[in-house]
């Protein structure tokens, strides 16, 4: 059936090489094929997307503010976490009606990351928010003490970057950006990336070759595609 499917159309092969690895019923390409797959992401058929650049592709049609299994922890203290009972935020409590820029990294306290990335949106905070972003995100598969120290180390106060623990990783295997860094000791990671985020829509996306390159989820260049909104 896949083969036959493959042979209808280049569009349609070229949709299933860069779709996430589920099973999608047949129907579901009968019917695409009659709608012309109009409904499909801009680009989704370009052959040189990545499966993350597909997942993505796919959430920026939905409000992930809808998610309700997934969940940031917002850096704090032990003793912060202790009072609260662990909590953590869900994504409609942090994206909910606000503009957000947000930025992924590979890890706390790594050498791009905090040099550099982090670094370079915090020295622009003040441009973001004249831009109309009511928030910076920096989001990394640690626990939420972990952020909180970084940040702390960094000098880096939550009002020109807030740091979100991706605690269980929920959140980098839902946008597909997973990254095995066992290389580098890491165990399993996120690949270095930033976004826009509009009432719970990703709007912009970007995401490096390599989570050692810093050439397009940098500060400058998002402050760049907010300027051309």
């Amino acid at each position: 059936m896949l083969t036959s499917i493959r042979n209808a159309s280049p569009l349609i092969s070229r949709a299933i090489s860069c779709a996430p690895t589920v099973f999608v019923a047949p129907k579901v390409f009968e019917n695409a094929l009659k709608r012309g797959l109009s409904d499909m992401p801009v680009g989704h058929d370009e052959t040189k997307l990545t499966g993350a650049d597909c997942n993505i592709g796919l959430q920026r049609r939905r409000d992930i503010t809808l998610r309700q299994d997934l969940f940031l922890a917002p850096a704090c203290s032990w003793d912060e976490g202790v009072k609260s009972g662990f909590a953590s935020s869900s994504l409609a409590d942090l994206f909910k009606d606000k503009k957000i820029v947000l930025f992924g990294v590979p890890g706390a306290y790594t050498g791009i990351c905090s040099q550099s990335h982090v670094p370079g949106y915090a020295a622009k905070a003040a441009e973001f928010k004249a831009a109309g972003v009511d928030a910076v995100c920096c989001v990394s598969i640690n626990d939420p003490f972990t952020m909180n120290a970084w940040a702390e180390k960094m000098g880096v106060p939550s009002d020109k970057v807030q740091m979100l623990a991706d605690f269980n990783g929920g959140w980098t295997r839902s946008l597909g950006l997973e990254a095995d860094l066992s290389v580098a000791l890491l165990g399993m990671r996120s690949q270095r990336y930033s976004m826009f985020i509009e009432n719970g829509l990703i709007i912009k996306t970007n995401i490096e070759a390599a989570p050692s390159d810093l050439k397009v989820s940098d500060a400058d260049t998002m402050l760049s595609q907010l300027s051309e909104k």
